[in-house]
């Protein structure tokens, strides 16, 4: 039957309280609890280790999650990169569309984004409120740009993205 850490280490307590109350000199005190303890110091000494080796792989998991994570960021950007890259020469070429066997590749127009410039110049009929902290109503905006309404401190702001299907 196994036991426990904590019963060991109950039962080493009950002991060494039994025994200090026995009026035992010290030499024969630190023996008697000396000669009780090895289950609890070999149960402790076995979680330690466990302990020490889970730290470990702790360590070297953190490690080498943070290097797949560099290396996603990589291709994160060497991909973006390059659909910059073929989305610019498309434009340049003038070839917005081009069909091949496995893709077809085009450059489409985005719909309008809201871009606030200034909030301070915003009117306040162009915020939320009802929350914690007040922000600009982009959807309120983008609607009144599209209107054709002037909306001091925001404009409305069309790109072009690359398209692989």
């Amino acid at each position: 039957m196994k036991t426990s850490l904590y019963i060991l280490a109950a039962e080493y307590r009950e002991a060494a309280d039994k025994l200090t109350d026995l009026d035992l000199d010290e030499q024969t005190l630190s023996d008697t609890l000396e000669s009780i303890a090895g289950g609890l110091d070999t149960k402790a000494e076995n979680l330690a280790k466990l302990i020490r080796e889970l730290k470990s792989h702790e360590e070297r998991a953190s490690t080498e999650a943070k290097r797949i994570q560099e290396r996603a960021q990589r291709f994160t950007s060497r991909r973006e990169w390059l659909s910059e890259y073929l989305k610019d020469s498309l434009i340049h070429a003038g070839r917005l569309k081009i069909e091949m066997p496995y893709f077809t590749v085009s450059v489409r127009k985005n719909p309008a984004a809201v871009v606030i410039d200034d909030e301070k110049a915003l009117p306040r009929d162009y915020w939320v409120t009802p929350t914690p902290e007040s922000r600009p109503d982009k959807k309120r905006i983008a609607q009144a740009l599209k209107e054709g309404l002037s909306v001091p401190g925001a404009r409305s702001v069309s790109g072009q993205s690359l398209q692989i299907k």
